[in-house]
């Protein structure tokens, strides 16, 4: 038992200083992602061109983050783990001069806001909440994502659901039938 306790251990921190070695590079490698465990999860953008300086990602988060960048290197989605069976999320822009903006409002947030306006469970009577990446698409700018959560009410009842960010007219919509 010790045997594999001392394995899980050592797997673990592992993967903790993995995370921190190996930074996540962007499709056409015009910038790395990279976290850093210091008393909190920190994040940065390092840009490959000379000329952008890095970005310190908002936010110190007790686990890593998962990170999603578009194909065209200009939209990365951050799904973060906020507690037990629960994310949050956000949507990055990346300009071409390296500047890089945050959407005002979490993105999970605002899926869970329009999710709301359908028939259903409504965030208020749901808990393990969050989004899940599916993918990009470059060719009509979108980013497809799963918005799940269970409900209080019912063992065994809960929402799981894809929806379509525009990249574009910056809008959630329900996929077409």
């Amino acid at each position: 038992m010790r045997a594999l306790f001392a394995v899980a251990l050592f797997l673990s921190s592992r993967l903790i200083s993995l995370a921190q070695e190996a930074p996540l590079v962007s499709p056409l490698s015009s910038f790395t992602i990279s976290q850093q465990q210091n008393d909190g999860w920190t994040t940065a953008l390092h840009f490959a061109h000379a000329a952008h300086r890095d970005v310190s990602l908002e936010g110190k988060y007790p686990w890593p983050a998962l990170f999603y960048i578009s194909p065209d290197d200009r939209w990365i989605l951050q799904i973060q783990k906020s507690g037990s069976g629960d994310n949050i999320s956000f949507l990055y822009r990346v300009e071409q001069n390296g500047r890089v903006w945050r959407m005002g409002q979490g993105f999970g947030e605002l899926a869970f806001q329009f999710l709301d306006r359908l028939p259903g469970l409504h965030r208020a009577e749901m808990y393990h909440t969050g989004i899940e990446f599916r993918a990009w698409s470059m060719r009509d700018g979108s980013l497809r994502f799963t918005i799940h959560g269970s409900s209080v009410e019912q063992s065994g009842k809960g929402v799981e659901r894809e929806l379509i960010y525009d990249l574009k007219n910056h809008q959630f919509r329900t996929p077409k039938a």
